[in-house]
């Protein structure tokens, strides 16, 4: 009889490497945005992008080899950054600001 651990069905998502592969610069970004979202936060700011950023970076970690995704990657990050403009462009409105789209 197989252990628990032993069955994997289809179905099931393989748990990601406890590795991190992040390069020098990727802990560097993540630092500075570390940094730059807690001065912000202090300021009494909201940095969405920076958070979506820092969400990024750390995905970036978990994967094996990011030269085979790297369409992918770029198609991430933009949507990524539209949805913290967006994010941007409802909370001046509910502050009852005028927002022109860029389009």
């Amino acid at each position: 009889m197989a252990r628990k651990s032993e069955i994997n069905n289809s179905n099931e998502v393989e748990q990601p490497s406890r590795r991190i592969n992040l390069t020098i610069e990727d802990i560097a970004r993540k630092n500075e945005l570390k940094v730059r979202i807690r001065q912000n936060r202090e300021e009494g700011k909201i940095y969405f992008k920076g958070g979506f950023e820092l969400m990024y970076v750390g995905f970036l970690g978990y994967l094996e080899d990011r030269g085979k995704v790297e369409k992918d990657l770029k198609e991430l990050q933009s949507m990524l950054n539209a949805c913290s403009e967006k994010m941007d462009e409802i909370l001046k409105k509910s502050k009852g600001a005028v927002v022109q789209k860029n389009e």
